[in-house]
């Protein structure tokens, strides 16, 4: 729930996130199995208006050689690392490719892209509180989570932009969060509960699209990839 929203201000291809409060869709549960909701505040930012593109992508491996798909480490990124890629720094010739977003990307691939540019991950509350955009959000984008991936994904400009300025947080691909397994809550012993103690934990117990995005979150490991699964990055304003 945001509990705040201000007018964005685009700053280039950032847009600058007005501060903020939200109410975390999942929250803990105390020793005495009662669960404690307070909101969240969060600071002013600037998050990317678009995902990362495949071309920005090309740009980042060629200056890194580390990030190619020769040569990163499984550690850092599994098998399926830029697996649509033709080569380490080619991913096809098809009219508009370089303006897709890119994905096939671990976690780790992500984050050192964001960290060349200056820029990290958004956590998960930045990413939700951009997403929700005022209530808009969340009521419009549980029919794209139940679509087939298209067999070509469309430009990330093609994307509809929300109110903050961003574009492209639903009805494109999934996207990386710097802290994407750590929203789950879990019993005492440490053991996942997301059907049953996750449910009771939840803000809304109706908002089955968030339900599948910490879903999908917590499926994770740092070095997976997957064909519909992207990033983008925020940068901290200092005061």
């Amino acid at each position: 729930m945001l509990c705040l929203l201000a007018s964005a201000i685009w700053a280039g291809e950032m847009a600058v996130i007005p501060a903020g409060t939200r109410v975390p869709f999942f929250t803990g549960a105390g020793g005495d199995k009662t669960f404690k909701r307070e909101a969240v505040p969060v600071k002013t930012f600037r998050m990317d208006r678009f995902p990362a593109t495949r071309d920005e992508f090309a740009q980042f491996v060629k200056a890194h050689p580390q990030w190619r798909k020769s040569k990163v480490k499984s550690l850092y990124a599994d098998a399926h690392y830029l697996d649509d890629w033709k080569d380490d720094i080619h991913f096809g010739n098809e009219t508009g490719d370089g303006q897709i977003p890119v994905t096939h990307v671990s976690w780790f691939a992500a984050r050192a892209y964001c960290q060349s540019r200056s820029k990290e991950l958004p956590t998960t509350d930045q990413w939700e509180y951009v997403a929700y955009d005022g209530g808009r959000g969340s009521s419009r984008n549980l029919d794209w989570y139940g679509q087939p991936n298209p067999a070509h994904l469309p430009k990330v400009t093609s994307a509809s932009t929300n109110g903050f300025g961003v574009s492209g947080l639903y009805g494109l691909i999934w996207e990386w969060t710097l802290d994407f397994n750590s929203a789950i809550p879990t019993d005492d012993d440490g053991n996942d509960q997301f059907c049953g103690n996750g449910s009771l934990g939840a803000a809304d117990s109706s908002d089955y699209a968030s339900f599948l995005r910490y879903a999908f979150r917590s499926s994770l490991k740092a070095n997976f990839t997957t064909e519909n699964l992207g990033f983008r990055c925020v940068q901290e304003i200092q005061p």
